[in-house]
């Protein structure tokens, strides 16, 4: 709601709640327990909060929207790991492009470059997400030796994983 009303206006918000919520699908994957609902929220978090820290002109407010962004795209990859390629590096891209070239984003208040903030704001938001998905990589490392679990067996060889269990898991994904 609040992200169409700044956006756009109070009705687009309003319509897409409403959207949101009455769509059954949505309530079944709620109900079923699967992960496709908050991956696309943190990922709207995410963005949005990218985009309120780029509206900002006072630093400490840009570096709390920066790490907030971070954390939610991390937390993103928590629940799935193509966000990691689809999500995290992107916005880190856009982080470093609006803080390297300011004079390209049109809300930009900055007219020079500065390599101080450009490298805080890229650091700010790669801690975040690290704090976002670090655990759910450490658990992964504790319980099967493999912190990307199931993926990158051949890289990590987890306890938990066999050549057979592998070649089954690739077949079907």
């Amino acid at each position: 709601l609040g992200f169409g009303r700044r956006v756009h206006s109070l009705a687009a918000g309003v319509i897409a709640s409403v959207v949101f919520l009455s769509t059954p699908w949505i309530v079944s994957l709620a109900i079923l327990g699967y992960n496709e609902g908050p991956v696309p929220m943190y990922a709207l978090l995410a963005i949005y909060a990218i985009w309120l820290a780029g509206q900002q002109g006072e630093i400490s407010t840009s570096n709390r929207l920066t790490a907030l962004s971070g954390f939610c795209a991390g937390s993103a990859v928590a629940c799935k790991y193509p966000p990691l390629l689809f999500l995290v590096v992107p916005l880190l891209l856009w982080v470093a492009a609006h803080w390297c070239f300011p004079f390209v984003w049109s809300f930009a208040s900055r007219s020079r470059f500065d390599f101080k903030s450009t490298l805080r704001h890229t650091l700010v938001f790669l801690v975040a997400a690290v704090a976002g998905c670090g655990l759910w990589f450490a658990k992964n490392a504790a319980l099967t030796a493999n912190p990307t679990y199931p993926l990158l067996y051949s890289l990590f060889d987890g306890r938990t994983r066999t050549p057979e269990k592998d070649r089954q898991w690739t077949r079907v994904h």
